[in-house]
């Protein structure tokens, strides 16, 4: 009987060719795909999620004024309504857009329900107020978020809030 020599790769051969394309997609990568559309997804997801926070916030402590300060290009929670200013550095990252994101990514984010900068503020019932311990009737807050591509949220009069447009 003959043994037949098998020609092929060696187990360490191959983790190390893995490890090789590994380093090459992940420094290579971004070079040839960009960052196109990451941005707004980022201020789309870190809005809705800052907004849900600051609504909850309002409907567990009834005595504060919870609300988000929305401004031309970024926005942040705020636990003080009669102040418009975001602080740069934002005290907790996850609580809005810091000015330096605000400035790399170059997005733009509009109201339907009013000119910015503005805040909105919510309720002990969790909806959007102009005048304290009382709804908005019909006034949705569409928020769009324009960069290369256009992402919506919405705050319904009702405090209902989605991705996406107000229906």
């Amino acid at each position: 009987m003959t043994r037949s020599k098998i020609n092929g790769l060696t187990i360490i051969e191959l983790v190390v060719v893995i490890v090789i394309i590994g380093i090459l997609a992940v420094t290579a990568g971004p070079v040839f795909f960009g960052r196109q559309g990451v941005d707004e997804y980022l201020f789309q997801a870190r809005l809705y999620s800052v907004l849900r926070l600051q609504q909850q916030k309002a409907m567990q402590d009834t005595g504060n004024c919870y609300g988000v300060i929305v401004q031309s290009n970024r926005f942040a929670a705020t636990d003080d309504c009669n102040t418009s200013i975001i602080a740069d550095p934002l005290a907790n990252r996850g609580l809005g857009i810091s000015q330096g994101e605000a400035s790399d990514a170059g997005l733009v984010i509009s109201s339907t329900a009013a000119s910015v900068p503005y805040t909105i503020k919510f309720n002990a019932l969790g909806c959007p107020v102009t005048i304290p311990d009382s709804c908005d009737d019909g006034v949705n807050h569409q928020l769009s978020i324009v960069g290369t591509t256009t992402l919506l949220v919405c705050v319904n009069s009702q405090g209902y809030m989605s991705k996406g447009p107000c229906l």
